[in-house]
């Protein structure tokens, strides 16, 4: 599947992610989903709060915007929506 990948320094990368692996390799460790809007999921490393991978500013405000995390949420890591 084509997948934008958003970076935590910003940048932005399509790749194609086809198994668990792939999704795992992009976020960097467990990968944990959610809903974006019914049309779209956002996957991020499920301990990336615990592994104090950096803040992701884009990928938060991505989030908030949909609803699809509470307003104190942040995300860490990358995202791959």
């Amino acid at each position: 599947m084509k997948c934008l990948i958003i970076e935590p320094d910003g940048k932005r990368h399509v790749a194609m992610l086809n198994e668990l692996e792939d999704y795992q390799k992009a976020v960097g460790g467990y990968v944990e989903g959610f809903d974006l809007d019914d049309n779209a999921n956002c996957y991020i490393n499920e301990e990336g709060k615990l592994d104090d991978l950096p803040y992701n500013e884009l990928a938060t405000r991505i989030c908030h915007a949909r609803k699809a995390i509470f307003p104190e949420d942040y995300i860490s890591g990358p995202m791959v929506v």
